[in-house]
């Protein structure tokens, strides 16, 4: 998916987490973006985000709780650091790679997606 602009000239965009809800069906995908970039070509690379997620709310799932018919995945943009916060992404634009791999034989469907961040502005 993309190009996904997300801010124009004298902004940024501070990307949180991205949010993906699935049908429960086949496994699990993999999830990568590409900040910045038109195409992974000339060493830009797609880059996995989907190592670590947990479902969506967190507060409601907790860590491994999940849904019964629904994959609802927080990807986080950054590892977690330090005191435990996950650290943002800063970026214009950026694409969406999604891939249930060749070997799933169901129809894997994606219901929804949310980008959650902020966009700030220069002064």
């Amino acid at each position: 998916m993309g190009n996904i602009v997300l801010a124009q000239a004298g902004q940024m965009a501070r990307c949180e987490f991205l949010e993906m809800d699935f049908m429960q069906l086949g496994t699990q995908p993999t999830v990568s973006v590409l900040f910045d970039e038109i195409s992974a070509t000339n060493g830009a690379v797609f880059e996995a985000i989907s190592g670590t997620f947990v479902s969506d709310p967190p507060k409601l799932y907790g860590d491994t709780g999940t849904p019964d018919t629904i994959w609802m995945n927080r990807y986080y943009f950054s590892t977690t650091v330090g005191g435990g916060n996950p650290q943002p992404a800063w970026c214009k634009s950026l694409q969406i790679r999604v891939d249930f791999g060749a070997s799933d034989v169901v129809q894997n469907e994606l219901l929804a997606f949310t980008l959650f961040g902020a966009l700030h502005q220069e002064k």
